[in-house]
Order: structure tokens, then sequence, then C-alpha cells
């Protein structure tokens, strides 16, 4: 099911799959969108209902020209999540991220850990960067 909300002047698009009692978000990655976690239903759709968000500007998750320049301040992101989290009442939360996606999540956890039951990061790779990572040309 496909479905939107707002808050302010950020519209975000997410998909709904399963109808378990526990309550997974899933984040998607950079150029990727909510829909790549539909197959999780599969196995998971009997014990989990998996909302997919789609990031801004991935999928119909928009906001304004003004809002771009500015960017999303960290209170805003909370108040959205926590928007989010109320369309789903649950006592907590389930959240996978996968790469750009991954770095969402784990924002999550930091600032509302005592939400989050567990956090499951899929290919969470340039997190930060590290000089040992880094490739040079000889």
């Amino acid at each position: 099911m496909r479905a939107e909300f707002t808050d302010g002047e950020f519209k975000f698009e997410y998909f709904v799959y399963g109808r378990g009692p526990k309550i997974l978000f899933a984040f998607h990655g950079f150029d990727n969108d909510a829909q790549e976690f539909e197959p999780l239903a599969k196995q998971l759709g009997h014990s989990h209902t998996i909302v997919s968000v789609n990031l801004l500007f991935h999928g119909e998750s928009t906001t304004s020209e003004k809002l771009v320049e500015r960017g999303m301040s960290h209170a805003e992101f909370l108040r959205t999540t926590e928007k989010l989290m109320s369309l789903f009442p649950a006592e907590t939360y389930e959240l996978m991220g996968f790469s750009l996606g991954g770095r969402m999540a784990l924002y999550i956890t930091q600032h509302l850990g005592i939400r989050v039951s567990r956090l499951i990061l899929l290919a969470p790779d340039g997190l930060k960067k590290r000089r040992i990572l880094s490739f040079r040309h000889p």
C-alpha cells in the first residue's frame, strides 16, 4: 500500500508491506527507492508490518526549494520521525537501513534509542571516512 504524510513543508512517500504486529521502518540507499523492500514481505509479512520510507528527493518525497538551500535541521528530522512513528503506534520499533538509509537508522537510534528494539544495517560502508579505506592511484 502506498501512502504519504506531510510535516510542515516536508512530504514523505512510504509503502506498507505485511500485517504483522512488529513495526519495521526500512530506509533505502542513495538513488534507490522504498519499493526495494517489498520482497521482505514474503518472509516477514506475517510477523512484521514493514514501513518503507522514500527519503527526500526519492520517489515522491520532496520539500520546498528554500528548504533545500537551508537543509533539514536535526530537530525537524526527529520531529518528522516521531510523527511517522505516531502513524504506527507501538512501544518499540525495529529499524533497517541500507547504505544511506543506514545513516538515517543510526541517527534515529542515537536520539530515540529507547524506542528502538532492533537495528539492522545493510552495507553501511561510508558512514565515516577512514584513511585505510581510501584507495590511491600509484
